[in-house]
This record gives structure tokens, sequence and C-alpha cells, in this order.
């Protein structure tokens, strides 16, 4: 009664899942050198927040070898949220974007250390390529090609660890059913001619007798286009350098 409360009060911020979240990445964080990495997957823009609050909360001391620096890396959109809250939907928290300057310089940062947790959203998923990360939190099942997409994101310059969090009931049927499909999958992959027919006569992409060759080249940097502003409009009109005309219909 008193944690249903509290939730009803608080939102996720007391939930028994962001509890477990929390002692396992402090755990992480007492046995961990000062280059760890983590990053902690959700698939809701609003648990975003609340992990991050609830990790910024944790004091570095006895329960930490070194401080939890932790930011929020959401995609730019802000569209989702407000429908949702002019739907009646969510619970009335600003769940703005971030712009792609603010997503670089949090990649910049975690990557320099000045962060070591990134909490995510789908964005994440893919294009990461951060060799340090060694946790991969899972705050929310997910399917079997989003999973394997972000467990991607760990195990690149050393061993690396992956925890996913479930509830009991229809989100630990999901995690079971996902789980059975990866099963299914990697065997299939271990002996692809039972599973997969391969075409053995693919047309040709290359025209017949074509033979490429990789050549190294120096490519030098075509000329800067210069940017003025028309007397007559006041709008930018751009100037091409003699030989530019070449060089951009090349």
């Amino acid at each position: 009664g008193d944690m249903l409360r509290s939730m009803s009060t608080n939102g996720a911020h007391h939930s028994p899942k962001l509890d477990r979240l929390t002692t396992i990445i402090k755990n992480h964080f007492k046995h961990a050198t000062a280059d760890t990495r983590v990053i902690i997957f959700t698939s809701y823009r609003q648990s975003v927040q609340d992990i991050v609050r609830a990790l910024r909360e944790v004091p570095a001391g006895a329960d930490t070898a070194c401080k939890i620096k932790v930011a929020e890396f959401i995609g730019q959109s802000d569209a989702a949220a407000g429908k949702k809250r002019r739907t009646g939907g969510g619970d009335g928290r600003t769940t703005k974007g971030q712009s792609q300057k603010e997503q670089k310089r949090t990649l910049n940062d975690f990557r320099a250390g000045s962060l070591n947790t990134l909490v995510a959203t789908s964005i994440g998923e893919e294009g990461l390529d951060i060799p340090s990360v060694d946790l991969i939190f899972f705050f929310d099942v997910v399917d079997i090609i989003r999973a394997i997409q972000r467990m991607g994101r760990t195990g690149r310059a050393r061993d690396g660890k992956v925890v996913i969090l479930a509830t009991e009931g229809k989100e630990f049927t999901k995690f079971t059913s996902e789980q059975k499909k990866y099963e299914n999958l990697m065997r299939c992959l271990r002996t692809p001619a039972n599973h997969f027919k391969l075409e053995k006569n693919c047309p040709r992409i290359i025209p017949a007798g074509v033979t490429p060759v990789c050549e190294l080249r120096m490519i030098e940097a075509s000329p800067a286009l210069k940017t003025t502003k028309s007397k007559i409009t006041g709008k930018a009109k751009t100037k091409k350098p003699p030989g530019a005309k070449a060089i951009l219909n090349a």
C-alpha cells in the first residue's frame, strides 16, 4: 500500500524497477575502474528523466568507487511527447528533445570521460562506436532485433555485460518469447545451409569484361565557395571560384 501510494505521487522515481536498476548500477561502479562506461536503454522518454534523476542522487563514497556521471541521450523531436500531453496521456512533464549540437556534446563528453553513464532511448541503438562500454542495461524488454542492436554497443574493447530488467507477468513472458527467437536465430546461423536458400547464380553487378582494381589516390579539397549578399535583394548569393563549375558538375 505504501509503495503504491509513493508511485502514484512520485511516478517511476520510486518504482521497484528503478530501485533495482539503481542497486545494480551502484554495484557496478563499486567495482569499476575510472574508464568504465555504461549505457542504459529505455523505450520511454519520461523514464529517461526518472533514471537520470535517481542516479544523480547516488553519492560518491562507500557505495561507489567513482562518481556516477550521468546524462540523457534522446532524439531531437518532441512532437510525440506533445501529442501525449494534448490527448491526456503521459504525466504532463516536459520531454523536449535534444538538438544535434547537444547530442554531439553529450557523446563527446561520454567518450572523454566527463560522463560515464548515458540513459538513452532508441536513438542510441545504432551508430554509437564507443569501445569502452562495458555494461548495457535494458530497463524494459524489446524485440529481438532491437535487443541485438543494443547488445552490440558493448564487448568491443573488452568483455562486456548485459542486464535486462523485466517485471513478472506480461513483460517476463515477452522476454522469454524473444529469447526463444534469439536462440532459434543463432541456431540457424550456425548451420545456414540447412535453413537458408542462397542463390548461386546471382547476376553480375559490374558489366562483363570490367575488372575493378583498388587504387590509393590523394584527393584535393574543392575550392571554397564564397557567399556574398546581393546589393539589390539582400539575399545570400554563392560566388563560384574559377573552375568550380567543372568540379561541381563532375
